[in-house]
């Protein structure tokens, strides 16, 4: 859907409907904002506990499986 069409329909809403809307934006953003704070969290892992440490660029994705493989 374009930005026009969505805008369109939008503004085509009561206040009230637009203020339902527009809490449903803000409770999906905070939805979203906590897994990614969850991810980012600090963890051990695998042979390496306690004896390296590693960081990943947000852009970096490997399945849980592969991660616990090593």
């Amino acid at each position: 859907m374009s930005y026009e069409v969505f805008e369109a329909a939008y503004n085509s809403l009561t206040a009230e409907k637009q203020m339902i809307v527009y809490n449903l934006v803000i409770s999906l953003k905070n939805l979203d904002s906590g897994r990614v704070e969850k991810t980012l969290q600090k963890r051990q892992f695998g042979k390496f506990r306690g004896k390296a440490t590693a960081e990943f660029a947000d852009d970096w994705e490997m399945r849980e499986e592969e991660l616990c493989a090593l």
